[in-house]
């Protein structure tokens, strides 16, 4: 190995290092928050699920209702759906009388995967799969250049925190966060590169 290649290698090393302390940190810095916040529930909330319990915390229990409601209107269409103008009125007779007044506020099922269920079928739900992996599909078939392993590293978290996001609300769909989604995937693809000289 020459003097060059050895410090190159040492500059990756060190790059991989520094990242992985900068994980570390901010995981025990969200842990930290986690478990001062709404959050800390989340162990009574799995804990009452598991144990077949009802669950005391109201937030969840009205997204347990639409996604009860979500699943068997999925199941009423599950090839096409029923549009996405008819989310709403077509989970209406799966909710209870008492949570009837959820579905005059909210124009949505809290759930990304069971809106394009609910809206398209499975049809949806493989539209959504390929929405929401093209980021890091297309960081795959991108030049191996010195910026490939940060196009995909960004790439990864950008769908990860895509679906962690949708699972408990609406990601796609909301303008800002749909536009957000376009925007971060075309900069990670397209301008982080190097030059073609």
């Amino acid at each position: 190995m020459t003097l060059t290649a050895d410090r190159r290698l040492l500059a990756r090393f060190d790059g991989t290092a520094a990242s992985g302390a900068a994980l570390l940190i901010v995981l025990a810095i969200a842990a930290m928050a986690a478990l001062h916040g709404r959050a800390s529930s989340l162990l009574a909330i799995f804990g009452a699920v598991a144990e077949g319990n009802a669950v005391v915390d109201e937030s969840t229990r009205q997204r347990f209702v639409l996604y009860r409601a979500g699943w068997q209107s999925f199941q009423q269409s599950p090839w096409i759906g029923h549009g996405w103008g008819n989310i709403i009125p077509s989970v209406k007779p799966f909710v209870p009388d008492a949570d009837q007044w959820m579905l005059k506020i909210l124009p949505q099922l809290h759930n990304d995967v069971l809106n394009f269920a609910v809206a398209s079928g499975v049809i949806g739900v493989v539209a959504y799969l390929f929405i929401v992996t093209a980021p890091i599909v297309g960081a795959l078939r991108s030049p191996r250049d010195n910026l490939r392993t940060f196009r995909l590293y960004g790439a990864t978290v950008l769908t990860i925190v895509y679906v962690g996001g949708g699972l408990t609300d609406l990601m796609f769909g909301f303008e800002f966060h749909t536009y957000l989604f376009a925007m971060l995937t075309a900069i990670l693809l397209h301008f982080c590169r190097e030059p073609v000289s």
